[in-house]
């Protein structure tokens, strides 16, 4: 096999791990000699990745989050940045993360300037803190964007930047039927079924599990016959869910991966704001968004955020199709309120799943991970023809 390009990947998120494994996967059928390595996860690993470090051990929600982690930081900073010395990389892609992925492209740039950099899922500059962009311009070569209004924000900036699409639209995909599911999951077929996205990090736990254990306890009140799904993220352990959601006392299930399915089975879900909310609109599912950060995060953040909407269905949507309860009104009365509100009207639960299917649309076709792999190697081949 002839011998490949060297590439060192960043993704340093759940999510990140699973679109940087699929783009990995598309590549090596364009350039089979492929070699990979960086920080990831369980997918990236299983794509054929070398680790230099977990995921895990890098990523946390909030600004203050990050003040106990820096030691973490640091290592993981001058572990990579020595490796572009050690591997000597033909590229850097980085994916999400941004403060630490911005951080470290700085510096790669400075000490190798030859090294080309490609951001991929872009930082949300256009939403808060929009004097990063003018960084991304000085230091990455090229953003591969998943929205379209991404592609013209960047472009109006001065920024190299391709619309490659949603990875999601491939991913967002249930395995079974509605009624399968429902029997799969032990749910009567008759019973309104709930699901619970709780998140994927520590933190997010922390702040809405017990806002969604209030929230179960007064829709049971007044509806007993509602079914609960919690979708376990794979970053988090069905233990900890259950022993802030006790189980045993409250009739829910807890599903470990499992998520799109979970979904599928549910007539509503109770989301926390992240790319669940995508993957929830994708499979066409109402829903109530949860936004929520600690308080001094929030203070700290709020004087550079310039978007009217948390969620992003209402972000594209350019307007609320589905509730997003933030802060002060993310509470268990707001949550069980909105939930109810939905579900015991058919013909709104409908308008949401129309508004969704819109939603899916704006997204791009299908093919997005390959369509990110071509224009990755594209790059790597015009870059060698110079």
């Amino acid at each position: 096999m002839p011998k490949g390009p060297k590439v060192l990947v960043v993704a340093g998120e759940a999510s990140a791990d699973r679109h940087a494994a699929s783009l990995v996967e598309q590549w090596r059928r364009l350039d089979p000699g492929l070699d990979v390595y960086g920080v990831g996860g369980y997918h990236l690993r299983q794509a054929g990745a070398r680790l230099l470090l977990d995921f895990s051990q890098v990523g946390v929600v909030g600004i203050l989050e990050v003040i106990p982690n820096l030691r973490r930081f640091y290592q993981a900073y001058c572990q990579l940045l020595a490796s572009l010395e050690t591997e000597r990389p033909d590229l850097i892609l980085l994916l999400d993360l941004p403060d630490f992925n911005l951080f470290f492209a700085g510096r790669a740039k400075a000490r190798h300037p030859e090294i080309p950099i490609l951001y991929y899922i872009s930082p949300q500059v256009w939403a808060w803190r929009k004097g990063r962009v003018k960084k991304i311009k000085r230091v990455i070569n090229q953003m591969l964007v998943l929205f379209p209004f991404e592609k013209d924000f960047y472009r109006r900036h001065g920024v190299e930047v391709e619309f490659v699409g949603h990875p999601l639209q491939d991913q967002a995909q249930a395995s079974a039927s509605q009624e399968e599911l429902r029997r799969r999951f032990e749910v009567a077929s008759a019973s309104p079924v709930v699901a619970l996205l709780p998140g994927s990090r520590a933190e997010e736990l922390r702040l809405y599990l017990p806002v969604l254990k209030g929230a179960v306890s007064r829709l049971l009140a007044r509806h007993p016959q509602i079914a609960f799904l919690v979708a376990a993220a794979p970053t988090v352990q069905s233990e900890t869910i259950a022993a802030q959601l006790s189980p045993e006392s409250l009739p829910l299930k807890i599903i470990e991966g499992a998520t799109y399915d979970v979904l599928a089975a549910a007539d509503l879900a109770l989301v926390a704001s992240g790319t669940a909310t995508l993957e929830t609109a994708l499979l066409q599912v109402p829903m109530v968004i949860l936004g929520k950060v600690s308080w001094p995060n929030y203070l700290l953040a709020r004087p550079w955020v310039s978007v009217p909407f948390y969620g992003m269905p209402n972000l594209l949507s350019g307007r609320e199709i589905v509730p997003e309860l933030t802060m002060w009104d993310c509470t268990a009365e707001r949550v069980a309120a909105e939930a109810e509100a939905i579900l015991m009207d058919r013909l709104r639960r409908e308008a949401i799943r129309q508004d969704l299917a819109r939603v899916r649309d704006l997204l791009g076709p299908a093919g997005a991970s390959a369509r990110a792999a071509g224009a990755v190697h594209a790059f790597l081949q015009g870059r060698r023809l110079l």
